[in-house]
């Protein structure tokens, strides 16, 4: 019924005002599905999605009247960038792990992400810690937990042991925007909710038995497409575990514990690894493991409330 109704109002829209394009925000814009529907059955070319829809991204609209309508700036075509939230240089990460005494090493070899290629191909799952945080309530490869896509028990473990959610409950994909459409049927007008994931797309039938843990029970996933130039560390990874197993896609979550908002520091990424069945951190380019102790106080006392009472990973 919701998406009935989205297609009247928008029907309505394309008849009354002369635009091939309609741009949405609100949470209601938050649904991928409708937001397919739209786009397949609906009036327009092409569709925008602010990717901090809902209630929050009331502040990026006061922005945006203020910078252009009250200080007269001219407004720019280029692409919208999500990083706009905090980050952490290298030293000051370095410090608090150190103060830590967290387990970490520092890979400042240029082919660092083979590293982590190495833990995913390994089946293991890593958070993601990288550069500023997202804006908006989507994991995009700054705040995510990432794992390989191939097979369902990778799906079933990061819902049992990591976020301790349904085991129904689907994971998304990121995938390159160079092979996207290899695995992909992404409608043309979304090419740009896809790049915030807020758009479904049927994943190609061929390529559903090697991506069981992020395709959906009716064949379709919450595509995330990684561009180079907006995301160059996370569309790197991508493109290193691409040539390593023929396959430019991980499984992304965002980078939190049932019932506790994303992570936005490191020491939230580090007390959600001490509270999960995650096999590694990383954070800025230190590889941070799992510590039995933990120098500076009981990391608890950093806990979110919902990760201090959730099971250890041997009781998980």
């Amino acid at each position: 019924m919701l998406e009935e109704a989205i297609l009247h109002i928008a029907r309505h829209a394309r008849n009354t005002l002369d635009t091939p394009n309609l741009c949405l925000a609100g949470g209601v814009a938050l649904n991928a599905v409708a937001n397919t529907r739209l786009a397949t059955d609906g009036p327009f070319d092409h569709l925008w999605v602010q990717p901090a829809a809902g209630d929050a991204g009331g502040a990026l609209g006061a922005a945006l009247w203020a910078w252009h309508d009250v200080l007269d700036h001219p407004r720019s075509p280029s692409p919208f960038r999500c990083d706009l939230g905090r980050s952490w240089s290298a030293g000051t990460t370095a410090d608090l792990l150190d103060d830590l005494r967290a387990p970490h090493t520092l890979l400042d070899h240029p082919d660092w992400l083979e590293q982590v290629v190495d833990d995913l191909e390994g089946g293991g799952v890593v958070g993601w810690f990288q550069g500023p945080s997202e804006y908006g309530p989507r994991a995009l490869g700054h705040r995510s937990i990432l794992a390989d896509p191939r097979g369902e028990g990778t799906r079933d473990r990061v819902n049992r042991r990591i976020k301790y959610r349904e085991a129904f409950r689907p994971f998304a994909p990121a995938v390159t925007a160079e092979a996207a459409d290899t695995y992909f049927d992404i409608h043309p007008a979304l090419a740009g909710p896809v790049r915030h994931m807020v758009a479904t797309a049927r994943v190609r039938p061929e390529h559903r038995p090697v991506l069981s843990a992020v395709t959906h029970v009716d064949g379709t996933a919450r595509v995330q497409v990684v561009h180079r130039e907006q995301s160059p560390d996370f569309h790197a990874l991508l493109t290193a575990f691409g040539a390593r197993t023929g396959l430019p896609v991980l499984l992304n979550t965002s980078f939190n514990l049932k019932g506790d908002p994303m992570v936005d520091t490191p020491i939230d990424a580090l007390a959600a690894l001490h509270s999960s069945d995650l096999d590694a951190v990383y954070v800025g380019r230190h590889r941070v493991t799992r510590s039995d102790r933990v120098k500076g106080g009981d990391l608890k006392e950093f806990l979110p409330a919902s990760a201090r009472n959730a099971p250890s990973p041997s009781e998980a």
